[in-house]
């Protein structure tokens, strides 16, 4: 089998943890007219990340390196240790001069559908930290985190409702499932503060509560929801998905039996009964319990 390597999208750096999708399933590379099907991606080995695969500059493996297979995408995740090599790699992202992951794979089942490559089964032998993009959307984006916002959403429990539903409060008696893409929002989907899917939002799902950790980005809006912290109380409320979900009405009371969840909204309400302050940590500092 012939040795590939092809540059992913959407490099992310948290700290010094590098987070980004190394094959993108369905996109077309439009230098190497090809793309992935969904699960064609399998790691052979003992998967290193290196600077440009190059082998002698080693940045991560073993359980440094999280590789992570779902239907969109085959994601790294990749702690940095405090390394020469690692910090020129953390330099590099920071001023865009590294892009992207790489996939270096050798294809073992393979089609053409209109003149395009389609890779069905590979084997992931390594991944590497590059310059220049195969693919569309291959861009870098930054982002230090400059706090940290923790809180709970009770269940079975009446909660201040904001929906235009005509109800005044709701309840979470029944099953909870959250978008595996969920995002923490400020004020809309323009103002992500963070993504599950890149892991700088956590979401763990109790018997009494849904427990929410957001990482705070050094962004206008980031920074503007930790100065008003200061003043006020934040909580962390759940955007339904009322496609999704299954309630039923008593009154004003909204008792949801099945809660989906695409998105948290992270800020402040003068709907407060039944919510939860939550905890927020400015660069190890605590602005409010």
């Amino acid at each position: 089998m012939i040795r590939e390597r092809r540059a992913g999208p959407e490099l992310r750096a948290d700290g010094r943890t590098l987070v980004g999708p190394v094959v993108r399933y369905g996109e077309v590379s439009p230098t190497h007219r090809e793309r992935f099907e969904p699960g064609s991606l399998s790691p052979l080995g003992d998967v290193v990340l290196n600077l440009g695969h190059r082998r002698l500059q080693a940045l991560a493996f073993g359980d440094r390196l999280e590789l992570r297979d779902t239907p969109e995408a085959f994601m790294v995740r990749a702690r940095l240790p405090r390394i020469p090599a690692a910090d020129v790699a953390l330099d590099g992202v920071r001023s865009g001069v590294y892009t992207g992951f790489s996939s270096e794979f050798k294809a073992r089942e393979e089609v053409r559908e209109s003149g395009i490559r389609v890779i069905r089964r590979a084997y992931l032998v390594g991944v590497g930290l590059v310059e220049s993009p195969s693919y569309e959307r291959n861009t870098v984006e930054v982002r230090r985190r400059i706090g940290r916002v923790s809180g709970r959403i009770p269940r079975r429990k009446a909660l201040d409702c904001r929906c235009a539903d005509g109800c005044e409060k709701a309840t979470i008696d029944g099953e909870v499932e959250v978008s595996p893409t969920a995002l923490a929002i400020r004020r809309g989907y323009a103002e992500a503060l963070g993504s599950r899917e890149r892991g700088t939002l956590k979401v763990d799902i109790a018997d009494d509560a849904i427990r929410v950790e957001v990482g705070v980005p050094d962004t206008s809006y980031g920074r503007d929801l930790l100065a008003a912290a200061e003043a006020a109380p934040v909580v962390i409320r759940p955007v339904v998905d009322f496609v999704r979900s299954v309630w039923e009405r008593q009154g004003t009371l909204a008792i949801f039996k099945k809660l989906s969840i695409p998105a948290f909204v992270v800020g402040f309400t003068d709907k407060l009964v039944g919510h939860v302050a939550a905890k927020v940590l400015r660069r190890g500092r605590r602005v409010w319990l």
